[in-house]
């Protein structure tokens, strides 16, 4: 079985057991190891008691598949990545899960390894999981978070009301100052700003005017905090819209 038919699999019986409310068969989908562990039962129920019911009958966004293996002496090791998203309704999901589709010397470690479900005010905080976790809904109320779905992920978001910016004002901006400080100055902070921790330049988003009633947002990439600019795009709520010339290269 290839990495990607394994992850089709995987999340098809995945989300239609959940939907139903089949425990047993949600349950089997993960690693026999997993399964025996003592506190299985009562991460199920932690699960089901959050999962919002419908997403099998959704169209899913994504599905990459990251997949490593190992064969060594004979022992053969394939493992897998991949991660969705979901609108159900007017509510955005992001949707993470990690697979073990063979392991010759190991077949109790075949099966689902981590699966994930977080509405967008949980993706918003970008939660580090520990390797010991394998199962997670994630359901964050918006009166404790205020977040945004941008260019397909959701961010903390500092709300600027009194501030409406122009795609072409805000290129007007780029080529005036050439700095993020200096756009700073003009017209304030960013609405997100995000340091990764395996990236050495600041991630920034200002909001733009809506485009035919959509969102619109800059999205700059800078060396250091406020400072040189590196590249930028726009981008909506779902996608950077490359068919649109760069804002900045």
């Amino acid at each position: 079985m290839s990495d990607n038919r394994a992850a089709a699999d995987a999340i098809d019986c995945l989300l239609a057991a959940a939907d139903s409310g089949d425990r047993e068969k949600f349950a089997e989908l993960f690693t026999p190891n997993i399964q025996s562990r003592a506190d299985f039962e009562e991460t199920l129920d932690g699960f089901f008691a959050l999962y919002p019911v419908g997403l099998s009958g959704c169209e899913l966004d994504g599905g990459n598949v990251s997949s490593s293996g190992s064969y060594n002496y004979g022992d053969n090791v394939q493992t897998g990545y991949t991660h969705y998203s979901s609108f159900l309704g007017d509510e955005w999901y992001y949707i993470g899960l990690s697979f073990c589709y063979e392991n010759t010397s190991s077949p109790d470690d075949v099966g689902v390894t981590f699966f994930c479900i977080e509405n967008l005010e949980a993706n918003a905080l970008d939660r580090e999981y520990g390797d010991a976790e394998y199962l997670s809904c994630e359901i964050v109320s918006e009166d404790e978070v205020t977040a945004r779905l941008i260019d397909g992920r959701g961010f903390i978001f500092t709300e600027t009301p009194e501030r409406i910016i122009t795609e072409e004002e805000f290129r007007k901006y780029i080529k005036k100052y050439g700095s993020l400080s200096g756009i700073r100055n003009e017209i304030g902070d960013a609405n997100v700003i995000k340091k990764y921790s395996n990236a050495t330049g600041y991630e920034y988003y200002y909001e733009l005017a809506p485009e035919n009633g959509e969102p619109r947002y800059a999205h700059i990439c800078g060396g250091r905090s406020y400072g040189e600019i590196y590249y930028g795009f726009v981008c909506s709520d779902t996608e950077t819209l490359y068919d649109k010339e760069a804002l900045a290269k």
